[in-house]
């Protein structure tokens, strides 16, 4: 027993050695911090949405802890932007410790009232008690928006202004009967809300949905866009501006008829044109003209068929010229369920670097309905015409087709294709890289050393200006792609 408390008195004097021999932690009063960035940026705000928030890390990168006198915004109570810091909100925080070789956060947002059409600036004040400073500039650009969320148009005509820019926060639906028109200029901007289907499947839900007619007519220099809410960049410093998948895109319902899109721009969705079924009247249920479709997780255009009842006199679903498409995480152009396409003057590509396209190919089409058991459901018919258009990609073959005995007419001609097929036309450019100026940054003109240069076919379908509005042909006969080399 004795033994036991001399043990136990041991440990207690050794413990008392110990923690009056342990060093106080020490805090310096001046110092130099270290920033994640030296200005916090929120690029563009739209009014009636709610601010995203930013991060800003801290560091302190010396051996000994420093202490904050004081961390402030320099407008104060004026400032447009709110912080909290190191877990504490508030105009002011005192006295903030940051330990040797650690870091603190601070989040920034706007205020939920700012006035439009405004650059805000603002800086974050850290200053040390002997009166030493430094600082994070803060910056926001708000724009004033007209803003549609869910949003169901029954009007005979509705116009879309172009006089300031359109947040989309759901839907839009173009009711049957109704026309949609978008003017040259316009510049619409989708959420990235989501929502899930019967199945449990989440999706993108900002979208617009025509079963009326949409007209969205551009010009060569005030195209129409597209395009995702989210701009500049986000955590960890990414950016927004090339991601696919940011909302859903333009479906074109069966019931759909009379639709034009020209000058037109759209970019970062999950399908960026969707046309269900074949024309309901004598015109084409789609134009597509002098148009950019890109950076689409799935497919840039997509075309479903699947409607025995229609006779190959049908009209086409789509009439493209002078379009732009590149980048989709499966097809660029899927063409599924048979249907009627004329493709004249396009430039349709895809490279493995921007998206991962394991299986997918530029242009894939099938004319037939397969159950779960791989069994044939439908037949349908098939009328395709593909002249003067690039298929190039990073994959042997951009150009497959999944065909059953149905009536097929494919008119492939004139066009710059990379592919391992032995049954195209001699009048084909095969496996001839076209030399864009720079794909990697969008850039898919044509080089003057181009093999797709004046080797194309002018007749009815091909157009007389190209997709920048200049003279085609410039030569003997048209360039072969999207644009014509001047």
């Amino acid at each position: 027993m004795a033994k036991s408390k001399w043990l136990w008195g041991g440990a207690i004097l050794l413990l008392l050695f110990f923690t009056f021999c342990e060093k106080p932690e020490v805090f310096e009063t001046t110092g130099n911090l270290a920033f994640s960035a030296d200005t916090v940026k929120f690029d563009t705000l739209f009014t009636q949405v709610l601010s995203p928030t930013r991060r800003l890390t801290i560091y302190n990168r010396s051996s000994v802890g420093l202490e904050i006198n004081s961390i402030f915004l320099a407008r104060g109570n004026a400032s447009v932007f709110d912080v909290i810091v190191n877990g504490q909100a508030g105009m002011v925080q005192n006295q903030v410790r940051i330990n040797p070789r650690d870091s603190i956060f601070a989040f920034i947002k706007l205020k939920s009232q700012v006035e439009k059409n405004t650059d805000f600036w603002d800086a974050l004040v850290f200053q040390f008690a002997d009166g030493k400073s430094q600082k994070v500039i803060l910056y926001a650009h708000v724009l004033d928006a007209y803003f549609f969320r869910d949003t169901v148009l029954t009007e005979a005509i509705t116009v879309f202004p172009n006089d300031k820019p359109i947040v989309v926060d759901g839907y839009i639906y173009v009711a049957p009967g109704t026309t949609l028109q978008i003017m040259p200029g316009t510049e619409l901007y989708f959420s990235s809300r989501t929502d899930f289907d019967r199945w449990g499947n989440r999706y993108m839900r900002s979208m617009i949905i025509i079963d009326g007619t949409l007209q969205a007519i551009g010009t060569f220099s005030k195209p129409v866009l597209f395009t995702n809410f989210r701009l500049g960049k986000g955590f960890r410093n990414k950016s927004y501006q090339d991601e696919p998948g940011q909302w859903q895109g333009l479906i074109f319902t069966k019931l759909s008829q009379g639709n034009r899109l020209s000058n037109a721009i759209l970019q970062n969705g999950s399908i960026g044109v969707r046309c269900d079924s074949v024309s309901l009247t004598s015109e084409p249920k789609l134009v597509l003209e002098n148009t950019v479709i890109k950076n689409m997780a799935n497919f840039c255009i997509l075309g479903l068929g699947f409607d025995s009842t229609r006779t190959m006199n049908a009209p086409p679903n789509i009439v493209a010229t002078n379009i732009l498409a590149f980048n989709a995480g499966q097809n660029v152009v899927g063409l599924f369920g048979g249907g009627k396409y004329y493709f004249s003057n396009c430039t349709f590509s895809s490279f493995s670097n921007f998206l991962s396209r394991s299986r997918s190919a530029v242009l894939g089409w099938t004319n037939y309905l397969k159950d779960n058991n791989n069994r044939i459901l439908g037949r349908y018919p098939s009328e395709i015409v593909i002249q003067n258009c690039i298929l190039w990609g990073s994959k042997e073959e951009e150009f497959i087709t999944d065909l059953v005995k149905a009536p097929i007419q494919l008119t492939f001609t004139h066009n710059l294709v990379r592919s391992k097929r032995q049954d195209l036309p001699a009048s084909n450019l095969i496996n001839l890289d076209p030399l864009f100026e720079n794909f990697t940054v969008g850039n898919y003109r044509l080089k003057k050393e181009s093999s797709a240069i004046d080797r194309g076919i002018q007749n009815e379908l091909t157009p007389l200006v190209d997709i920048e509005g200049k003279v085609r042909p410039r030569g003997n006969a048209p360039d072969i792609g999207a644009y014509e080399v001047q």
